[in-house]
C-alpha cells in the first residue's frame, strides 16, 4: 500500500495512476487521515442491443399505413 500526500501526490499523479493500475493500493492523505483512494475502473460489459437479433427481422406489408376496411364508418 502506498500513502502519499496530497502535495506528493499533485506532483507525481501520472507515477501513481500507473501504480494503482498495476494493482498497488494508493491512499492520499490529507494531514494524517486517508481521504482517497487511487483504484482502475472495472471494464464493464458492453451494453446488450434490445431486437439485435438477425432472428427477429420481420417483413412489414406495403399496405401498413392504408386505412382498414372496418373502420370506414369512423373516419
Amino acid at each position: 500500500m502506498i500513502q502519499v500526500g496530497i502535495d506528493q501526490a499533485t506532483d507525481e499523479l501520472a507515477e501513481l495512476i500507473d501504480k494503482a493500475l498495476d494493482g498497488e493500493q494508493v491512499d492520499i492523505l490529507k494531514g494524517a487521515t486517508a481521504r482517497v483512494r487511487l483504484q482502475p475502473i472495472r471494464a464493464t460489459q458492453q451494453a446488450r442491443r434490445i431486437g439485435g437479433s438477425p432472428s427477429l427481422v420481420i417483413a412489414i406489408a406495403d399496405d401498413f399505413n392504408a386505412p382498414l376496411a372496418d373502420f370506414a364508418d369512423y373516419m
